[in-house]
């Protein structure tokens, strides 16, 4: 019973409990924890959940947990029989079909992402095979075209993991009001993310500054 509902009434505290998850997965406000128990007696409930802990498998305490309950009234009901792994799935249902949408959404992201760069670099190096020629028939080594485009790849990268860290930090935000223990403070999830930009970059990436090594600078410089 939360606290708003008791403020006429004089009670006495007789002890306090540790924090608890007490409303579902999502509602975690200052607001939820504010609670007050009760005796059962004093404020009813039309129904009472009772818990018990397991050392076996679980699914084999339902029917001696029905006739144990039985035995203390048999004119209770006793339904919704269920594990906590079974009211865990049931409750976060929504919370993970929401997390496969957004998981799905990030993976094409990433691989659009990946192709456009692909895409763009191998342009760009088409464009440029005259002036790669050259380079290399003036004696550049080419293991540093290579690095040429890839600098150019990974210049491109760092400014949209730039702007992507940022569009993240505004979305985990609001991300925070629809599921549970979200936070724009998770360093590791931030980090893993932007390792995984850089790396799909540089792969995408290396592709066309493998092909620019390998022109031909005879072929190049008669433009063919």
């Amino acid at each position: 019973m939360t606290i708003s509902s008791l403020w006429r009434r004089a009670l006495t505290v007789i002890g306090v409990v540790p924090n608890l998850q007490y409303e579902e997965f999502g509602e975690d406000v200052l607001a939820d924890r504010l609670q007050v128990h009760v005796p059962y007696a004093r404020e009813p409930w039309r129904s009472v959940a009772v818990l018990a802990r397991a050392s076996v498998r679980p699914a084999a305490l339902a029917e001696p947990l029905r006739q144990a309950l039985r035995g203390v009234d048999a004119g209770v009901p006793v339904f919704e029989v269920r594990t906590m792994t079974q009211v865990r799935n049931d409750t976060t249902a929504g919370d993970r079909i929401l997390v496969l949408i957004f998981g799905s959404f990030g993976v094409q992201a990433l691989v659009m992402a990946a192709v456009g760069l692909y895409g763009l670099l191998a342009y760009g190096v088409a464009q440029r095979r005259r002036e790669i020629g050259v380079r290399l028939a003036l004696g550049a080594q080419r293991w540093t075209v290579v690095r040429m485009i890839l600098r150019e790849g990974a210049a491109m990268a760092l400014v949209g993991v730039v702007l992507g860290l940022g569009g993240a930090l505004a979305l985990t935000r609001v991300m925070e009001t629809l599921l549970y223990d979200v936070s724009t403070t998770d360093g590791w999830t931030f980090s893993g993310a932007v390792a995984l930009v850089t790396v799909v970059a540089l792969g995408a990436t290396y592709v066309p500054a493998r092909r620019a090594s390998r022109v031909d600078p005879k072929t190049a410089l008669a433009g063919d």
